[in-house]
């Protein structure tokens, strides 16, 4: 499929996705031609403007929940944040 130029290849998949650790894989295949047309949904658009704005940081399954409750984001700092984004040019 991949080979056969006459083989029209589509890609589709909800904004979700890229919080799942795929966005790497995907930009690989778009960037090695794996797909003629990309589809999405305007959550991918959210979840790249959120990450480039906000303070992203990284996660694992394993961490604890309550720990990191305590650790980040009150309702005044996602207020400030929210803030700021908004106020961005």
């Amino acid at each position: 499929m991949i080979s056969d130029k006459k083989c029209h290849r589509f890609i589709s998949f909800v904004g979700e996705v890229l919080s799942t650790g795929l966005p790497e894989i995907i930009k690989v295949m778009i960037k090695n031609n794996w797909f003629d047309v990309t589809i999405t949904t305007c959550g991918a658009l959210n979840y790249n403007i959120m990450k480039h704005f906000s303070n992203y940081n990284e996660g694992s399954f394993t961490m604890d929940d309550e720990q990191l409750s305590e650790q980040h984001t009150t309702d005044e700092e996602y207020s400030s944040s929210n803030r700021k984004l908004l106020s961005s040019d």
